[in-house]
């Protein structure tokens, strides 16, 4: 082999070099980019699953109806973002059908305890709590005829004290 063949050969491998490194680049970048983008999807799901979880912290605790479409709204997005991550990925779209499945229990779940919750009434105005108190209201006493006894029993704490307890 001359030298002039030789040079040719060193040149093309050297060629064939660059391109599989080039090659290699653009498909280790095109991977990186579609697993960055997955992980941003999973990320935002996680994100709307918790701020679901926040509004279902503040419906419980503020008692509040508006809470719960919120609530909805958090789940569907974090829906969506799954069923993203299903299309763009199916070697893991078993655990992504678990997963929404999953989400849909939670909002289920959640849904049957607004609704109780709603049904026992979320101020003393509504629901089971107003009928409740409504339906005291006959046996509770006049505010002007309180009535007032004296305690004069040594079995009690006041130990032979002489206690006025009222009644109202």
């Amino acid at each position: 082999m001359s030298v002039r063949n030789k040079l040719w050969l060193v040149f093309l491998v050297v060629v064939l070099g660059f391109a599989a490194i080039f090659a290699a680049d653009v498909v280790g970048d095109r991977m990186a980019r579609r697993m960055m983008n997955l992980r941003e999807l999973a990320e935002d799901s996680f994100i709307q699953v918790m701020q679901a979880r926040r509004q279902e912290k503040n419906f419980l605790l503020r008692a509040k109806v508006q809470y719960i479409p919120q609530v909805r709204e958090h789940i569907g997005n974090g829906q969506v973002c799954i069923q993203k991550i299903i299309l763009q990925d199916p070697e893991n779209a078993g655990a992504g059908r678990k997963v929404l499945e999953l989400m849909d229990r939670y909002l289920g779940e959640f849904e049957k305890m607004a609704a109780a919750q709603q049904a026992r009434g979320l101020t003393e105005e509504e629901g089971l709590r107003w009928t409740f108190i409504k339906s005291a209201e006959p046996w509770r006493p006049n505010s002007s005829r309180s009535r007032t006894r004296t305690c004069s029993s040594r079995c009690c704490s006041c130990a032979g004290r002489r206690r006025i307890i009222s009644f109202a």
